[in-house]
């Protein structure tokens, strides 16, 4: 698909969203008096996004010098495009719900602060967990999306959360699983969890142990390139200049929106 059409596909349908679910919601986070319309602010974010511009100025220099054409009324500065769109910060979540019909809803906590002993640094940030569907020979389908705070261990998010999976349907998972109570429950829930075998402390595992622990991992690769493909096509990791929630909230969400609009329709 080329960038014209890739844009006007964009356009059409987050138009078509706002006048059939969020008008309501839209009318009530920006009422602001310009010819520019919301719909055509946040197709310039995520299109700025989808084009590989990582911050609100690049995506409004890039639309500003090649875009002008489409945006006409582009015509305020710089502070006027922030101000609009952190406006609009909160209705990425509706949004994505929308265009996410076979996904359940995605939600936001606090972000934390902490210290990672394995990567020797201090964060401040919120932690994504993915759950996706198998497609063959393609990128999984996120299936859900949920968000907590990065220092919740994820067997403790796991445990608050197994209602969002589907009961007879086998998913895999990394060694952090490995949980006598996290097993309980998912018997307890008629679901099928498949992990690693992890390797005991001074014994290895026998080759058949070995030959299945590879075998899951190979089953789980595909997640992995997913949240891979996410983080280099819209940056989501880097949220370095976020000074507030308001700013997480389109940070994150802005860029899963993006990035569940370039799988819907390929750009």
């Amino acid at each position: 698909m080329d960038w014209q059409t890739a844009l006007i596909s964009m356009y059409v349908t987050i138009v078509d969203i706002w006048n059939k679910e969020l008008f309501l919601l839209i009318e009530k986070n920006s009422n602001y008096e310009s010819k520019l319309t919301d719909e055509e602010v946040v197709v310039i974010f995520l299109n700025g996004i989808i084009r590989g511009r990582r911050d609100l100025k690049a995506i409004f220099n890039y639309t500003k010098s090649h875009m002008q054409e489409w945006f006409p009324h582009l015509i305020r500065g710089y502070e006027d495009f922030v101000y609009r769109i952190n406006a609009l910060a909160e209705i990425f979540p509706a949004l994505i719900e929308c265009l996410q019909k076979l996904h359940p809803q995605i939600r936001v906590d606090v972000a934390s602060k902490g210290y990672c002993a394995s990567r020797a640094e201090y964060y401040c940030g919120v932690k994504v967990h993915l759950v996706g569907g198998r497609r063959i020979g393609a990128l999984p389908l996120i299936e859900t999306a949920q968000i907590s705070p990065a220092n919740i261990h994820d067997l403790v998010f796991f445990r608050g959360n197994i209602a969002h999976l589907y009961c007879n349907v086998p998913f895999y998972a990394d060694k952090a699983y490995i949980d006598d109570d996290a097993t309980g429950v998912v018997k307890e829930r008629g679901l099928k969890m498949i992990i690693p075998n992890k390797k005991p402390k001074g014994i290895e595992l026998n080759i058949f142990e070995a030959m299945d622990s590879a075998d899951i991992s190979r089953r789980r690769q595909p997640i992995e390139s997913l949240i891979n493909w996410i983080n280099e096509k819209t940056g989501i990791q880097i949220a370095s200049k976020v000074r507030s929630t308001k700013g997480l909230n389109l940070h994150v969400f802005g860029r899963l929106a993006a990035a569940v609009m370039t799988m819907i329709f390929n750009f």
